[in-house]
């Protein structure tokens, strides 16, 4: 039986994009980037502990900003390192941000509870105000400094995390225009030919050999089970579909066929 002309065009075009494949993976860059320095590596890998990845604590923000400025500062990117900085930096944010607010909302408090005690007396003119409210006084002047401290960390934080998101988004388009512009190695030398062939064969052998496999997997009382009842309906299965095929086939062929015309 002779195979129709384009069914042996597009086996042909199937198998040379199969081989193709195979050669393609078998290519090997000439030179690969230059990793991060092994400080900036390690610095990564204990910033992702278990207590950083849900919520960076505030006296690790600046361990983790100064991490990452190094690593964008270094200009070498790996595509790993960059994913955890970038996390690590949401985790930061998702916790100023926050912080942020609360301490706004608690300034607003704090400065009218300073103001309900009035003006701080004037030393100048020796005048003096009771203890009671000189305590106070001092309790709601150092609460409003430290949120007012509190917020300048949270927005300077902010303001740097910004800043390495740009530096990490440029990392990886450096490094994605590396990668598309690396050389490799001649897809039709005969070294990739050959490495790609190679595997191919064997990914043919792999398919052919996993029946046998499978099979050999099985326990008795599975195999068994599976000839006795499942192996049936499979192949009833099979028929079946193979009969609703050629039905179908046949349908279609009656009624989209080609008719020949008739001559005058």
């Amino acid at each position: 039986m002779s195979l129709k002309p384009f069914t042996a065009v597009w086996l042909a075009t199937l198998l040379t994009l199969i081989v193709f494949g195979q050669v393609s993976r078998a290519q090997t860059p000439i030179g690969d980037a230059a990793p991060p320095s092994a400080q900036i590596a390690n610095d990564a890998a204990s910033l992702s502990s278990v207590d950083t990845k849900l919520a960076v604590p505030e006296n690790r923000w600046e361990r983790v900003l100064l991490s990452a400025e190094d690593y964008v500062a270094s200009g070498q990117s790996i595509t790993s390192q960059t994913e955890l900085y970038k996390e690590l930096l949401d985790d930061v944010l998702a916790s100023a941000k926050p912080l942020r607010e609360s301490s706004i909302s608690e300034m607003g408090e704090a400065e009218a509870l300073l103001d309900a005690l009035g003006p701080a007396p004037d030393s100048e003119k020796n005048e003096a105000e009771p203890d009671e409210v000189a305590d106070q006084r001092k309790q709601y002047q150092a609460e409003l400094d430290r949120l007012t401290s509190a917020i300048a960390r949270a927005e300077v934080a902010i303001v740097r995390i910004e800043t390495l998101k740009t530096g990490l988004a440029g990392l990886a388009r450096e490094q994605l225009a590396n990668q598309l512009n690396q050389r490799t190695t001649d897809p039709w030398s005969v070294t990739s030919l050959g490495r790609g062939v190679k595997e191919f064969a064997l990914s043919i052998g792999h398919v052919l050999a996993a029946p046998a496999s499978w099979r050999a997997s099985l326990e008795p009382a599975e195999w068994r089970d599976l000839a006795d009842r499942r192996l049936p309906l499979f192949l009833a299965g099979l028929v079946a579909t193979a009969l609703i095929s050629l039905l179908l086939r046949g349908m279609l062929k009656r009624r989209y066929a080609m008719q020949p015309v008739p001559r005058a």
